[in-house]
């Protein structure tokens, strides 16, 4: 059984060797290195070290596929496959598959930067005199409409339907109608204000900024002076409840 090993090893040596004396073509030099291959599976670990101190390394790692990288002397992989060809004059069959990269080329994508008008620098200051003044008809329409509501609510009313959508629209409307009175007089109070400190600087007087308080104070000012007496007692009544209730908690 040795000496048959012995002579398979001896064969194999002879073969690498006559192999590196010819001048053949790669393809051939492929087929043989294939075959000597496969002869060297079934070679000993003794005789791999002998047949290694015989030969370079390189040329050892081909026959052992031991390459680091992975790739044949010629520079092809030593896990492609080369097809036996047909015809002698045919060109060499290799593989179309390639292995996948660990690493994708990924293509950066720009991210959407979402821009609001209303604080763009760009865009210039919000002006609140201008904005009312430009669209001062909305509250016209708004008029209108609640108008239009009201008559509504007054017919299904008469005819027993049911009105509780159009209350809550109703609602909604004069809720904001309210509001917007609020900030009108408010806004104008502290204009008034402004305008009277301004004339007051001019002439040497110290600047002087309100509080929350005091614009309160003079809010309630005004509002006073716009209700009738009625309204007013019914306020005050309000309010004094409303102070009771608070100091009993």
């Amino acid at each position: 059984m040795n000496q048959e090993e012995d002579s398979s090893d001896f064969s194999a040596e002879e073969t690498y060797d006559s192999s590196h004396s010819e001048s053949e073509s790669v393809e051939d030099k492929s087929d043989k290195l294939q075959h000597l291959k496969e002869q060297l599976k079934n070679v000993s670990f003794d005789k791999l070290i002998e047949i290694k101190s015989k030969i370079s390394k390189s040329e050892f790692d081909i026959l052992t596929k031991r390459n680091e990288k992975g790739f044949e002397k010629d520079g092809k992989s030593s896990k492609q496959k080369v097809t036996k060809r047909v015809d002698k004059n045919a060109p060499t069959e290799v593989t179309s598959k390639r292995q996948v990269k660990r690493f994708r080329n990924v293509v950066d994508v720009k991210k959407k930067v979402v821009r609001d008008p209303r604080f763009d620098p760009s865009t210039g200051k919000f002006n609140p005199d201008l904005f009312n003044r430009s669209y001062g008809f909305v509250n016209d329409l708004e008029a209108k409409e609640l108008a239009k509501l009201k008559e509504e609510v007054k017919k299904k009313k008469l005819k027993g339907l049911d009105v509780e959508e159009l209350q809550k629209a109703i609602q909604k409307l004069e809720s904001k109608r309210i509001s917007k009175e609020k900030s009108e007089a408010l806004n104008s109070i502290k204009r008034n204000w402004k305008k009277s400190e301004t004339e007051l600087v001019k002439k040497g007087k110290n600047p002087y900024y309100l509080k929350k308080g005091e614009v309160k104070k003079l809010e309630l000012v005004e509002q006073f002076k716009s209700m009738k007496d009625k309204d007013m007692d019914k306020f005050l009544q309000k309010r004094r409840q409303r102070n009771a209730a608070k100091e009993h908690r």
